[in-house]
Protein backbone atom coordinates (compact mmCIF):
# COMPACT_ATOMS: atom_id res chain seq x y z
CA UNK A 1 0.00 0.00 0.00
CA UNK A 2 1.27 3.38 -1.07
CA UNK A 3 1.96 6.10 1.72
CA UNK A 4 0.02 9.23 1.95
CA UNK A 5 1.95 12.30 2.24
CA UNK A 6 1.14 14.22 4.97
CA UNK A 7 -1.04 17.58 4.45
CA UNK A 8 -1.51 16.83 0.60
CA UNK A 9 -5.41 17.32 -0.13
CA UNK A 10 -7.62 14.46 -1.66
CA UNK A 11 -7.31 15.59 -5.46
CA UNK A 12 -3.70 16.19 -5.60
CA UNK A 13 -3.28 12.97 -3.90
CA UNK A 14 -5.71 10.90 -6.10
CA UNK A 15 -4.64 12.29 -9.26
CA UNK A 16 -0.76 11.56 -8.09
CA UNK A 17 -1.07 8.59 -7.42
CA UNK A 18 -3.44 7.33 -10.62
CA UNK A 19 -0.72 8.75 -12.76
CA UNK A 20 2.10 7.34 -10.76
CA UNK A 21 0.28 3.74 -11.07
CA UNK A 22 0.09 4.75 -14.71
CA UNK A 23 -3.69 4.93 -15.19
CA UNK A 24 -6.25 6.86 -17.47
CA UNK A 25 -9.14 8.94 -15.62
CA UNK A 26 -11.09 6.63 -18.35
CA UNK A 27 -9.31 3.13 -16.67
CA UNK A 28 -10.57 4.37 -12.96
CA UNK A 29 -14.02 5.45 -14.16
CA UNK A 30 -14.17 1.80 -15.19
CA UNK A 31 -13.02 -0.06 -12.62
CA UNK A 32 -15.32 1.53 -10.44
CA UNK A 33 -18.24 0.51 -12.33
CA UNK A 34 -18.55 4.33 -14.15
CA UNK A 35 -19.26 5.10 -17.83
CA UNK A 36 -16.03 7.12 -18.35
CA UNK A 37 -13.50 9.03 -16.57
CA UNK A 38 -15.75 12.58 -16.24
CA UNK A 39 -16.49 12.26 -12.57
CA UNK A 40 -12.92 11.04 -11.82
CA UNK A 41 -11.51 13.78 -13.41
CA UNK A 42 -13.99 16.53 -11.52
CA UNK A 43 -12.91 14.83 -7.89
CA UNK A 44 -9.58 14.85 -8.82
CA UNK A 45 -9.70 18.67 -9.92
CA UNK A 46 -12.06 19.16 -6.56
CA UNK A 47 -14.93 19.65 -8.04
CA UNK A 48 -16.67 16.87 -6.90
CA UNK A 49 -16.56 14.85 -3.89
CA UNK A 50 -16.76 11.03 -4.08
CA UNK A 51 -19.50 9.46 -1.82
CA UNK A 52 -17.57 7.09 1.23
CA UNK A 53 -17.88 4.27 -0.70
CA UNK A 54 -16.79 5.28 -4.01
CA UNK A 55 -14.00 6.90 -2.39
CA UNK A 56 -13.10 3.59 -0.61
CA UNK A 57 -13.03 2.08 -3.43
CA UNK A 58 -10.98 3.97 -5.12
CA UNK A 59 -8.17 3.33 -2.65
CA UNK A 60 -8.41 -0.09 -3.26
CA UNK A 61 -8.05 0.44 -6.77
CA UNK A 62 -5.09 3.30 -6.53
CA UNK A 63 -4.00 0.64 -3.61
CA UNK A 64 -4.28 3.47 -1.17
CA UNK A 65 -5.37 3.84 2.36
CA UNK A 66 -8.75 3.67 2.40
CA UNK A 67 -9.32 4.94 6.18
CA UNK A 68 -6.66 7.69 5.71
CA UNK A 69 -8.39 9.27 2.35
CA UNK A 70 -11.49 9.29 4.28
CA UNK A 71 -9.76 11.22 7.06
CA UNK A 72 -8.60 13.51 3.91
CA UNK A 73 -11.87 13.83 2.75
CA UNK A 74 -13.28 14.72 6.26
CA UNK A 75 -11.10 17.18 7.39
CA UNK A 76 -11.21 18.88 4.03
CA UNK A 77 -15.28 19.37 3.85
CA UNK A 78 -16.21 19.74 7.78
CA UNK A 79 -12.44 21.69 9.06
CA UNK A 80 -12.33 21.68 12.53
CA UNK A 81 -15.58 19.57 13.47
CA UNK A 82 -13.30 16.85 11.86
CA UNK A 83 -10.49 17.76 14.08
CA UNK A 84 -12.24 17.45 17.10
CA UNK A 85 -13.98 14.38 16.25
CA UNK A 86 -10.83 12.38 14.25
CA UNK A 87 -8.72 13.85 16.93
CA UNK A 88 -6.93 11.51 19.85
CA UNK A 89 -9.19 11.12 23.10
CA UNK A 90 -8.09 13.55 25.63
Amino acid sequence: MARLEPGTDLAATLKARRKEMKLTLGDVGAALGLANGNFVGMVERGERMPSDERLVAMAELLQLNGRELLEMKYRQARGAAADLLLGQPE
